[in-house]
């Protein structure tokens, strides 16, 4: 696909959308068009002037912005519109499940927004917003000093956490890792995985540059910063969230079973070789058997089935 004028962002999910028009700095007007990722014909082209920040994908909607700052959001592979706001002045930041987070256009006030039964609320800002996370009942957001817990239904603020001077955050695990500084001029750096439970932090490292995303793997989390350090962090223990299941591991209910056939199995081999080791006559084992029809009873004992194990 090529375009006769600039690409000023895009993103991909469902379908390719891109943010594109003629850089004019007194009036810039962007325009958006969306792509078959298949085979890269155009599926739609929206009627409406954008603003320049790249899409955002939530299921099969995509959230933009209009050249004024009004949400709308549109089917991606169909380009028709859901909803529109007309209130001026957003932008769309981040993307979750069933929702989006706008951020005012002079970064003092964080809105959510349910793309399922269309509550909304909106939360102030310090400073600039760094980024953002969801997890089931609690929502984390991290400004460029501060670190945010609040309940996802209401916007209420359960927590929260001074960082100084923050630069990256990244949804991780149950919660958030951030990277940030005591102030901007400190040559030592943090990267802390938050939960949502506290903000205390789960665990934190110590460097001299930027921490990039933690990588999740079976021995712990494998962080990497711009200094050339790497290091394993312990695996972290949280709490189960709210409403979700943990993982039961149910007994086998053949396991005792098979134990009983597997040991008169053996029993049964042991007693086969016995026999072909201590092979008789015909007359010897004439006379074994007339001597264990003696030995077992006419009449067996009746045996509960709590004795027989069932």
């Amino acid at each position: 696909v090529e375009l006769l004028d600039d690409i000023k962002s895009f993103d991909c999910d469902k379908s390719l959308v891109v943010v594109h028009g003629y850089t004019d700095v007194s009036n810039p007007i962007w325009k958006c068009v969306a792509y078959d990722i298949e085979d890269g014909n155009q599926l739609w082209v929206l009627d409406c002037p954008v603003s320049k920040y790249k899409p955002v994908f939530v299921k099969n909607a995509c959230i933009l912005t209009t050249n004024e700052g009004e949400p709308i959001i549109v089917d991606q592979t169909s380009g028709n519109v859901l909803y529109r706001n007309n209130v001026k002045g957003y932008i769309a930041i981040k993307g979750f499940e069933d929702s989006v987070m706008f951020v005012s256009s002079d970064y003092k006030q964080a809105v959510y927004f349910s793309l399922i039964d269309n509550s909304q609320w909106s939360v102030s800002l310090d400073r600039e917003l760094i980024g953002a996370a969801k997890h089931g009942s609690k929502t984390l957001i991290v400004d460029k000093s501060e670190l945010k817990c609040l309940k996802t239904e209401n916007g209420e603020v359960l927590w929260t956490k001074k960082l100084g001077d923050a630069y990256e955050a990244y949804p991780f695990r149950n919660g958030i890792f951030v990277t940030y500084k005591e102030y901007f001029t400190s040559r030592t750096s943090y990267g802390t995985y938050f939960d949502t439970e506290s903000a205390e932090g789960v665990w934190t490292a110590i460097g001299k540059n930027i921490f990039k995303k933690p990588y999740v793997t079976s021995e712990g989390d494998l962080l990497v910063n711009y200094d050339g350090s790497i290091r394993m962090m312990p695996k972290p223990v949280s709490k189960t969230e709210e409403g979700s299941i943990s993982d039961i591991q149910m007994p086998d209910p053949m396991k005792n079973v098979n134990q009983i056939f597997e040991k008169n199995a053996s029993q049964k081999d042991s007693e086969n070789t016995e026999n072909s080791e201590k092979s008789e006559d015909k007359k010897n084992v004439k006379a074994k058997d007339e001597n264990l029809k003696e030995v077992i009873p006419s009449e067996l004992p009746v045996v509960s089935d709590s004795d027989a194990g069932w």
